[in-house]
């Protein structure tokens, strides 16, 4: 069996410290791999007491090192800026369309911030790029012409949308200082300026790290924004760094990688900040693994496969099998087809709150305020939908079939429970904003970030992290490492994921100030996929054979990358509605011992092979033996 990637990590910080990791931080991209180092330490450590180490995530490590600073809610962020770009345009805007245009201006001030750009450079680039581009190409026998041809061409329309864009590009400089400014008077920040703040004040004497740790081990990192190689570097200067990447020569040192995307940043972090492990260590991929590729019709089809999958299996150290969801609206059918005797799982990704009775009731009171055309105020409807939360919960977890140890009660109970925790959470936001707004605050736009909110959050499950099967999202595998893996919904357009790229940033400005571009993002995906195939045995990949309006029903381009780079045989099956799957493969059957004679001609002059017996053999070599084998 494969050494895990965590374990080999664990043993060289064990022979490093000489099993005393008390002066050791571990950084991780999710906290969660600190629970499978502590199972090896203490594998390593035996009866002797040990101390582990300190676990942190890289955000936390940039929070402990501004203690003075805070980071600011997202959504009362976003009102700050739709307050501001009142304040400097002079002019009321409504935010029902313009809180859109703040979430895109504060994820462009997150990227110039992590990736260090000079902001003054970029928006003065931006806004003179934009001026060339307003000027005025269309003659008015042109703007009829588009009018004949597309209705909705209206050009009076288009100057005033036009003129909307630039009043935003010409304050985009001032309203990046001001929002840094007026978060920073409350000692908050959003989390970019946070993470700039901190390598800029550990480069100038400002800050210094923490004098207790002797080092920093780094592990299992990929993409790194120019703000977290800074903070590498500067922590690698002082002699405190270790470095663990998780990666196989398959995809970064092999002939054929120089251009593969998955490697793309290990390349560069491998040379930047040398590796501690030996390169002996990451040759996995080329090994043969049994990979199978199955095609389902449905979503259902792929849950009700993975029940039978998991039984058939399952490994004895159950931790050692995952069930990844690529797509994780289907966790909830998946675990309702999970077999009986699997009496302990652990799921890493909580239960999506969008799916429980309380987000129910919330849109169905929305529905009806916006059917009867409410006059309330908005502070007044967040109110009577806190109290009518309540008054449900209240409800529910009282009558008398209410039972505290059945799965569904529970997860019900504690929705209603978060549902009413971001009721609460948004009234104490808006009675902020509400009087400082020019623009209306409707009904229309509560609901919208009501949704966005509920959209992303999730109940989280709670347990005994590292027992049973593994049932997670794709994010949660980074570091880990199973025998056996089934994933689900591995579609073109969910691994990897569709990108939202919005932003009022260009793309050829991106690239060229180094701020995020699409390009990037699908590698990372790209890394996350090739990872997880690279110390497991046996891989299923399952994905929605049906183009609906959610899938385009193609399999990820990641699995056609595979089928055609990978030098080893990958099965395929064909999953149907009854669970069984189908082997696309013919019938084994021996060569008969006369097979020449059978096919030359009885005169003697040649094989009697027709170009329509050769198509027969590439389309079908078990049509191609009952026709021209046995006649």
């Amino acid at each position: 069996m494969t050494t895990p990637f965590l374990q080999s990590v664990t043993e060289d910080l064990f022979r490093k410290t000489g099993g005393d990791l008390s002066r050791t931080v571990v950084v991780f991209p999710s906290k969660r791999a600190g629970l499978y180092m502590n199972e090896y330490l203490l594998r390593l450590s035996g009866d002797r007491p040990t101390w582990a180490p300190r676990y942190t995530t890289i955000s936390e490590l940039f929070e402990t090192l501004a203690p003075d600073l805070t980071v600011a809610d997202r959504i009362d962020t976003a009102l700050h800026i739709v307050r501001l770009f009142e304040e400097l345009t002079e002019q009321t805007v409504s935010v029902d369309w313009f809180y859109g245009w703040a979430e895109r201006i504060l994820d462009d001030f997150e990227d110039v911030d992590k990736n260090m750009v000079d902001a003054e450079a970029l928006f003065q680039n931006l806004n003179d790029l934009k001026e060339i581009e307003q000027q005025e190409f269309l003659t008015d026998e042109q703007k009829a012409v588009l009018q004949r041809f597309f209705t909705e061409f209206d050009p009076q329309h288009n100057d005033v949308l036009r003129e909307r864009y630039r009043q935003l590009w010409n304050v985009l400089a001032q309203l990046y200082v001001r929002l840094n400014a007026t978060l920073l008077e409350k000692g908050e920040t959003y989390e970019g300026a946070l993470y700039r703040r901190v390598v800029e004040r550990l480069g100038n004497g400002e800050t210094e790290l923490d004098a207790t740790v002797e080092h920093y081990a780094f592990v299992g990192f990929n993409l790194l924004d120019r703000v977290e190689k800074t903070l590498f570097r500067l922590i690698k200067d002082e002699g405190k760094a270790w470095f663990y990447w998780d990666y196989d020569d398959y995809y970064v040192r092999s002939a054929h990688s120089r251009n593969h995307e998955a490697g793309m940043f290990l390349r560069e972090n491998l040379e930047a900040f040398p590796n501690e492990l030996p390169k002996e260590d990451f040759d996995h991929l080329a090994q043969q693994k049994e990979i199978v590729m199955a095609a389902a019709s449905t979503e259902a089809i792929q849950a009700q496969y993975a029940g039978e999958w998991v039984r058939e299996n399952l490994t004895p150290d159950h931790r050692r099998t995952a069930v990844v969801l690529c797509n994780e609206g289907i966790l909830q059918p998946v675990l309702h087809a999970l077999p009986e005797e699997i009496s302990e799982v652990n799921i890493t990704k909580g239960f999506p709150l969008a799916h429980t009775e309380a987000v129910t009731l919330v849109e169905k009171r929305f529905s009806r305020w916006e059917r009867e055309q409410t006059t309330l105020g908005i502070a007044e409807l967040l109110e009577r939908l806190t109290e009518e939360v309540r008054t449900n919960a209240h409800d529910f977890v009282t009558r008398n079939d209410y039972s505290e140890t059945r799965f569904e009660d529970v997860l019900q109970g504690e929705a209603y429970y978060m549902m009413t925790r971001i009721l609460e959470h948004f009234s104490a936001i808006l009675l902020r904003h509400l009087s400082g707004l020019k623009g209306a605050f409707t009904l229309v736009t509560l609901r919208r970030l009501l949704r966005q909110t509920v959209r992303n959050a999730t109940i989280p499950f709670s347990g005994e992290p590292v027992v049973g099967l593994q049932v997670m999202g794709v994010l949660e595998t980074r570091c880990l490492d199973f025998e056996r893996i089934i994933m689900l919904s591995v579609n073109d357009g969910t691994l990897p994921k569709k990108a939202d790229h919005t932003s009022f940033v260009p793309y050829l400005l991106r690239r060229a100030f180094g701020m995020t571009t699409p390009e990037r993002k699908t590698a990372v995906f790209a890394y996350y996929f090739y990872r997880l195939l690279q110390r497991a045995e046996h891989v299923t990949m399952t994905y929605n054979s049906a183009a609906t309006l959610s899938s385009t029903g193609e399999m990820s381009r990641f699995m056609t990358q595979l089928l055609v780079e990978w030098p080893h045989p990958v099965t395929h099956l064909t999953l149907n509605s009854m669970q069984a799957p189908m082997l696309r493969r013919p019938e084994d059957i021996a060569k008969p011992h006369d097979l020449l004679q059978r096919l030359t001609k009885k005169e003697g002059y040649g094989v009697q092979l027709s170009p329509s017996a050769i198509n027969a053999y590439l389309r079908c070599q078990l049509l191609f033996y009952y026709n021209h084998v046995m006649g």
